[in-house]
């Protein structure tokens, strides 16, 4: 008999440890809430409140065992909520990946009106769930990383950071890159700390900047964000954006590696590959209607 409760805050050390577990598996891997448990219970705890952890998880007991999860990430404002999972123990899933979306869709906001997933080019289950829901494939992405062993260094001069004035300037245009991003310029800007930066290359204008993140407990870097003025494309900024921020990353003693995604047609992918990044997985993402999830059956 399988029971299915709400999710809640109290439980995310066991859920984060479940997760963990199974994600390490290629053909049960999803999108980026990774493989370690302390790294996956921290990303919970920071973007999920009480609230948001009811009304957009759900966890599957079988024989009071935790046996299945699915969350939703969601963002009320865009009606777009990203998949994380489902994660199921086994292989034998008896239906259990239709009936955690059947009950997530029972709890979520009605502002939600589309589900993204994102998960490991291995994923059959994730695949064939997809095709059920009639999902539409939007595109591949490569889940890259770097070493500072396979850096390889460009003389770039000190970085520059952004300043307030050129606040306004930023966001136009991060939002003419990434107009349907999980985090608006507002948001990046938000966030900056003495581990989340942004740098620029500017003279009269704005030319293009390189968001970052050194996450200090897993000694690990992100490249979140990179853009380039469209005029300026093929004139080496990029490369010396990407080159500054990750010097800067690894100016940080403890820090072991950096880590990016890129879709499969990007030309910025050879860029990554030039200075040392190389691909560790293969992630498809795909785009769901949730008026589709009345489709599967229990």
């Amino acid at each position: 008999m399988i029971s299915f409760i709400k999710g809640d805050k109290n439980l995310i050390k066991d859920l984060s440890k479940f997760i963990g577990n199974i994600n390490k598996h290629p053909e049960k891997n999803i999108g980026y809430l990774g493989e370690e448990t302390i790294e996956i219970e921290e990303s919970l705890r920071e973007d999920f409140t009480e609230e948001d952890m009811e009304k957009a998880f759900i966890l599957a007991y079988e024989n009071n065992k935790l046996a299945g999860t699915l969350g939703i990430d969601i963002d009320e404002e865009k009606g777009v909520g990203e998949a994380l999972g489902p994660f199921i123990e086994g292989n034998n899933y008896k239906g259990m990946e239709k009936r955690l979306f059947i009950e997530i869709n029972k709890i979520l906001p009605l502002s939600i009106k589309r589900i993204n997933m994102y998960f490991n080019k291995e994923n059959i289950m994730c695949k064939d769930l997809s095709g059920m829901l009639l999902g539409e494939h939007l595109q591949d992405i490569y889940y890259m990383s770097l070493s500072k062993e396979d850096f390889k260094i460009m003389d770039n001069g000190k970085e520059r950071e952004l300043e307030k004035e050129d606040y306004d300037d930023f966001i136009k245009l991060h939002e003419s890159f990434f107009k349907d991003s999980y985090y608006s310029g507002k948001d990046i800007i938000n966030r900056l700390n003495e581990n989340k930066k942004i740098f620029v290359l500017k003279d009269e204008v704005l030319r293009g900047y390189i968001c970052v993140e050194y996450k200090e407990k897993f000694k690990e870097g992100i490249v979140e964000f990179i853009g380039v003025k469209e005029e300026l494309r093929g004139k080496g900024i990029g490369k010396k954006l990407l080159s500054l921020g990750v010097d800067w990353l690894f100016s940080k003693k403890n820090l072991e590696n950096i880590r990016l995604t890129t879709s499969i047609d990007n030309k910025a992918f050879y860029l990554y590959k030039s200075l040392g990044f190389n691909i560790e997985k293969t992630l498809s993402y795909y785009k769901i209607n949730r008026e589709n999830i009345k489709l599967l059956k229990e």
